[in-house]
């Protein structure tokens, strides 16, 4: 289940004085089971890319190919947008924000019975799906707007996940989040992964793109500039695309220099750091 994007354009208010380019010729391929991200500056054109990937914006030029779904700018091509979407389930940031219904329960069935359950079926559906995200039994009945920051993103996301996406598209999952929630919502991403979906993140957080993605796409003024794995970036060109490099990747360096032989690519977690130096301490 793969996706290609093949000489995507996409301009907001074509035709009017305000028109602006937002991806210019963009190609690509994302693998099935893959973990990807999409990084550059603020405006660069990431949150745009990945709203064209399942037709919430429809490329001014181009083609999206997601399996068996095709997306074009020729109308009579995506008339199976609702299934694309269940198929490609986009969060995005600040997904909280969206939160409307009077209960947490009812919140995550809504999606559900847009795509035909029944309200027994769409709340067995969400309530389970609610347990798997560690939200328990005494909340689905609260109102999601008592819940807090951490709480009320995993509802928002729960929401998405009831639909079963087989690709899992998310725009800055650690945004605004406390450590101990950025750890739990990555953790439960990276479970998603392991399980089998493609998981496609937007994100300014390198630590994430280190640890966990094994492909980066790196996107400057709506091209494509950059695609390869997160060690070929940092050891790259990162300033000029005005990107941070993780600390850890940076402690790494400073030990390679300093005479310890570090294997780098296999270095994701500072656990990965301590067990190289001990190996190379006992030798």
């Amino acid at each position: 289940m793969s996706i290609k994007v093949s000489h995507l354009f996409y301009t907001y208010m074509k035709k009017t004085p305000n028109e602006v380019e937002a991806l210019h010729d963009v190609n690509l391929t994302i693998e099935d089971n893959s973990y990807v991200a999409f990084v550059g500056t603020t405006g660069s054109g990431k949150s745009t890319l990945i709203q064209n990937l399942n037709a919430l914006l429809i490329p001014t030029l181009g083609t999206i190919e997601v399996d068996d779904f095709v997306i074009t700018n020729n109308k009579k091509r995506y008339k199976k947008t609702k299934q694309l979407r269940k198929h490609v389930g986009l969060v995005f940031q600040f997904p909280e924000y969206q939160l409307f219904e009077e209960t947490v329960e009812k919140d995550v069935a809504f999606g559900l019975k847009n795509y035909g359950y029944s309200e027994k079926e769409a709340l067995e559906i969400a309530r389970k799906t609610l347990l798997k995200l560690g939200i328990p039994k005494e909340y689905f009945l609260r109102s999601p707007f008592e819940l807090s920051g951490g709480e009320k993103r995993r509802v928002a996301l729960a929401g998405i996940l009831a639909l079963d996406p087989d690709i899992l598209v998310l725009d800055e999952p650690t945004s605004g989040l406390s450590i101990e929630v950025k750890n739990l919502i990555t953790d439960l991403i990276d479970n998603l992964h392991r399980s089998g979906k493609t998981i496609i993140v937007v994100t300014h957080d390198m630590d994430l793109v280190l640890k966990y993605c094994q492909k980066v796409f790196v996107l400057s003024s709506g091209k494509l500039v950059f695609e390869g794995t997160p060690i070929e970036l940092f050891s790259g060109n990162h300033e000029e695309y005005g990107l941070e490099v993780p600390p850890l990747y940076l402690a790494c360096q400073k030990l390679i220099k300093n005479g310890v032989p570090l294997d780098i690519t296999n270095i994701k977690i500072i656990d990965d750091l301590l067990v190289q130096i001990k190996e190379w301490k006992s030798k």
